[in-house]
């Protein structure tokens, strides 16, 4: 375990070890996924972040871990040093300059972002923001059988576009039930109708990075849904404290002009494990931390398996809009060697149709 003189040291020996090596903040942090603000944090005191990018701080700054804790090391104490130990130690930063300075012109220069007021999609990348080349999202028509979800979706994103009050929104529930889709086509629709709203996908593994992005996207004057699919945390994942501060206060939160929509299969995002209520002293603590998450979504909507007649509304849905002929017989077998009925299986029918009539969609 470390201990109390060292974390009381490790801030000094941060700074110190960046500063030796000619780093700035931002760059110290480009180097470990880690924002200006963040570098400073960790330089004031900060333990949480010192856990959490302790080796990543190390390699960064080419040390051994303990060497990066040890406060006997802190080059505050070098003149303490024999002078054949303090020609080591210059010895040895010399030798991490050569190296950082040639690792550095291994790194690709960073492509420039793409024009915020040019696309109507886009993707982050953890660096970089580029236009996604192809967005077709599907006709808000052809998404049938989730009405009160449409509705409830389409609103929210139209005060959002229209610089209103907006709600973050967490879209959970079955597979297949066009989640990510209806996000998309009503994105789609409000672009269409001439709003200045654009979506931006990230995925579950970029949370560290998303300060920077929002550091870009609060310069614009549009407005943006930050879309995240299919988000899953397991138990012991530091990923849920860290969308929490993604989501309300702090200096990591999202800028006004932008609103998360998360997707995911479980109500609650983060895995329920009841190992860990058992070993925890109070059982009800675990379960509020892990509502908590969910609970930061102002808007909070479910998605379940169709019964018969309304898969068979979406299968309707698709063969009418493409002039397709079909056999409810036909579809309710082709659903039943799938494994069951989603909007998901009833587009794959569609599919199965056209290509049985050789057509194209």
């Amino acid at each position: 375990m470390v201990n109390r003189k060292v974390l009381e040291n490790y801030p000094n020996r941060i700074r110190e070890l960046r500063e030796a090596q000619g780093l700035t903040q931002e760059r110290l942090g480009e180097r470990v996924g880690l924002t200006k603000v963040q570098i400073s944090r960790l330089e004031l005191g900060d333990r949480g972040l010192l856990h959490n990018r302790m080796k990543e701080l190390a390699g960064a700054l080419g040390v051994p871990t303990n060497t990066l804790l040890n406060a006997d090391d802190n080059p505050a104490n070098s003149n303490k040093r024999t002078s054949d130990h303090d020609q080591s130690v210059s010895h040895r930063d010399d030798s991490l300059r050569r190296i950082a300075d040639a690792l550095e012109r291994l790194v690709p220069v960073s492509k420039a972002s793409a024009d915020l007021t040019a696309h109507p999609a886009y993707h982050w990348d953890g660096r970089t923001i580029a236009a996604v080349a192809n967005f077709a999202p599907l006709d808000s028509n052809l998404i049938v059988g989730v009405d009160r979800q449409k509705q409830a979706v389409s609103e929210n994103s139209r005060r959002l576009a229209m610089g209103y009050a907006a709600h973050d929104m967490l879209l959970w529930g079955a597979r297949g039930m066009g989640k990510s889709a209806l996000v998309k086509s009503i994105t789609g629709a409000l672009q269409a109708e001439g709003l200045k709203l654009a979506l931006v996908e990230a995925t579950a593994d970029q949370l560290a990075s998303l300060p920077q992005l929002f550091a870009q996207l609060s310069k614009s004057d549009r407005r943006f849904i930050l879309f995240i699919d299919d988000m899953a945390f397991e138990g012991d994942d530091a990923g849920p404290r860290r969308l929490r501060s993604l989501l309300e206060g702090g200096s990591e939160a999202r800028p006004d002009n932008v609103r998360l929509y998360v997707t995911s299969n479980r109500r609650n995002i983060v895995d329920r494990n009841s190992a860990d209520e058992d070993a925890a002293v109070n059982a009800r603590d675990v379960a509020d931390d892990r509502l908590a998450l969910a609970d930061r979504f102002g808007l909070k909507l479910g998605f379940q398996y169709p019964d018969q007649a309304a898969f068979l509304d979406m299968v309707s849905a698709y063969a009418k809009h493409f002039a397709l002929d079909w056999d409810q017989a036909d579809a309710l077998a082709f659903a039943h060697q799938r494994g069951g009925r989603s909007g998901r299986v009833a587009w794959h029918y569609a599919v199965e149709l056209a290509g049985r009539a050789g057509r194209r969609l």
